[in-house]
């Protein structure tokens, strides 16, 4: 479901500071946000449709969501494996789950028998920009549970920004806060965003 979907990116993150259009807004915002006292945690995130397809031309469309150290730092579920001495996603690569490997013909780098191959690849448009990634991982049940089912494409912030014609952008702002310091981190992220 979107919710499963969510918090598996999301985790322990209770606000959040969101683009209000598909341009997003500059990353340097994120830093402000760090600084403002009671946040314990904030990582950026961008997030865009796209279109993946595999090595036969089958296409899938997905949610493209882009992870970087920070965002590991809320152990949602889809993103956890990137803390440290986890997975290390390289630039232009990307994780997908067994269902759209599957539908796509992408096979599992990781299954056994598949060690010695190169990485497959799959092409994935996004903003009309097209180009060859590398699959890392394919996640299944064991990894991330419901998000299995998800169709939904994981890549490094940075990669999805320079995909998108992005650069320096972001979508949103993920924050985690104590629960006393909720209401007080919301009204000082408020002021910091002044309606934008």
């Amino acid at each position: 479901s979107a919710d499963d979907l969510v918090e598996g990116v999301t985790g322990a993150a209770n606000l959040q500071v969101v683009a209000r259009d598909g341009q997003g807004f500059d990353e340097r915002l994120v830093e402000r946000v760090r600084a403002v006292p009671g946040v314990e945690h904030a990582a950026p995130a961008l997030e865009r449709r796209a279109v993946l397809s595999g090595p036969a031309g089958t296409e899938v469309p997905i949610n493209l969501v882009s992870v970087d150290s920070s965002l590991a730092q809320l152990s949602g579920r889809l993103t956890r494996s990137f803390l440290p001495g986890g997975l290390d996603l390289q630039p232009e690569a990307m994780m997908i789950p067994s269902n759209v490997a599957d539908r796509l013909g992408v096979p599992n780098p990781t299954a056994a028998g598949n060690v010695a191959r190169a990485l497959p690849t799959a092409t994935v448009n996004v903003r009309g920009r097209a180009k060859p990634v590398t699959v890392a991982a394919v996640l299944g049940d064991d990894t991330i549970g419901p998000l299995e089912a998800a169709r939904v494409g994981v890549m490094p912030l940075a990669s999805l920004q320079r995909l998108a014609g992005l650069e320096g952008r972001v979508s949103r702002v993920l924050v985690s806060t104590s629960a006393d310091q909720e209401p007080a981190v919301e009204r000082r992220l408020e002021r910091i965003v002044a309606g934008r």
